[in-house]
């Protein structure tokens, strides 16, 4: 990949999650089991994709997005959030389901959300965990702007 497809890729990140602060709004978070305040995913109409995680910090929450792919379309995606001192770990799960319409060819998701009320979180793990497939991991410091 090029410096300039590199620095393109970043913009575009950057603009996804400032727009998902926008539409999904920020709202205060008392119980660390509600730190998922929003979570969206969807099938993107072309695949493969370059696969990465995003993550910036936005007032008192932290915007997300990604994409990655999957040998078919035959899967559902699911987040879970924990958190360890001061590194959390977001897991963006693609669980099979049981679906025979889905095709066989490689698909690509895209999901986004946010996490609010992590208080002292300066390192962020987003993990793709697909089932049947290698789990891939990105690390995000949220200390930096």
């Amino acid at each position: 990949m090029r410096r300039g497809e590199i620095m393109k890729m970043g913009l575009r990140a950057t603009a996804g999650l400032s727009a998902i602060v926008l539409l999904l709004g920020l709202s205060g978070c008392e119980d660390s089991e509600d730190a998922i305040g929003r979570f969206e995913w969807s099938e993107l109409p072309t695949a493969p994709v370059d696969e990465y995680s995003s993550a910036d910090v936005f007032a008192t929450a932290v915007a997300f997005i990604g994409e990655f792919n999957t040998p078919t379309g035959c899967y559902r995606v699911t987040p879970a959030y924990e958190q360890s001192g001061a590194s959390g770990t977001l897991r963006i799960r693609a669980g099979l389901t049981d679906r025979d319409d889905c095709g066989q060819e490689v698909t690509s998701y895209r999901y986004q959300g946010l996490l609010q009320g992590l208080g002292g979180v300066t390192e962020l793990r987003v993990r793709h965990e697909i089932e049947g497939e290698e789990t891939n991991e990105f690390v995000h410091d949220l200390t930096t702007g």
